[in-house]
């Protein structure tokens, strides 16, 4: 996780994760982080496609890229991802070959890397409503709560409406030939007392299907989440089986 404040926030920021197996929690391949500038905000999620080559840090590297440029349009983000992705060190780092497993040197060998990507920049109400700008690739959502009531969930907007095989941002050019068609682009009004949720793909597609369940209690459940109890919630919906077991990771944006 990272996060970067300036003077006067006028958002309440907080990033959960979980790992998809807590006994190795340094095995956990997302990214998540923010930068508040007074009323001015910049959120990022990354989830690491796990079959791909160091995953964790190319996640890492997309939202440290985001939240280093500060961009404001959907084509300055793209030309951050494009920079980050020309920057990317495509050379395995050295290893002992025994300490290398069959899945990694495979991975090695087309060095390539892949993550969905949600990023939102976001400006809190002053005299007027506020707005925010969500930029996405694949499956990572960013869910819009006002009160206890979703307002929108971008760019999935249903739980049935995940796919096995999302659009991905790889480190390889010619796995992403089309830089026009990445990003997915969405805009909304915000308030005071609203709440953005950015979700890694599992938790977006639970959050969605509770909603679509239970309403409100879900949304008030996030909104007092600490880490501690983010930690209980997540354990609670795998023992139900209402989440599957991967990567978890949640920033929770309050506006004030």
């Amino acid at each position: 996780m990272s996060g970067r404040d300036g003077a006067a926030p006028r958002f309440v920021v907080h990033a959960y994760s979980f790992p998809k197996d807590e006994a190795h929690p340094q095995d956990w391949e997302d990214a998540a982080g923010y930068l508040v500038t007074g009323a001015e905000g910049w959120f990022a999620v990354a989830d690491g496609a796990g079959s791909g080559y160091r995953v964790k840090e190319w996640a890492r590297h997309l939202v440290d890229g985001f939240l280093d440029a500060r961009p404001r349009t959907p084509r300055t983000t793209q030309d951050v991802l494009l920079r980050q992705r020309d920057r990317w060190p495509h050379a395995a780092p050295a290893r002992e070959q025994s300490d290398v497993d069959w899945w990694e040197a495979m991975a090695a060998e087309r060095l390539e890397s892949a993550a969905a990507f949600a990023g939102v920049w976001a400006r809190a109400p002053e005299d007027t409503d506020g707005n925010f700008h969500v930029y996405a690739i694949g499956d990572c959502c960013v869910l819009h709560v006002r009160g206890a009531t979703l307002q929108v969930s971008f760019p999935v907007s249903a739980g049935q409406a995940f796919s096995q095989s999302p659009t991905l941002l790889y480190s390889r050019p010619e796995k992403s030939p089309d830089p026009a068609g990445w990003i997915q682009f969405c805009t909304g009004q915000l308030r005071r007392g609203d709440m953005l949720v950015l979700a890694s793909d599992r938790l977006s597609q639970c959050l969605l299907e509770q909603s679509a369940m239970t309403g409100a209690p879900v949304w008030q459940a996030i909104r007092a989440v600490d880490r501690r109890s983010f930690q209980d919630l997540v354990r609670g919906l795998r023992d139900h089986g209402s989440l599957g077991v991967d990567d978890i990771t949640l920033v929770r944006v309050c506006v004030i």
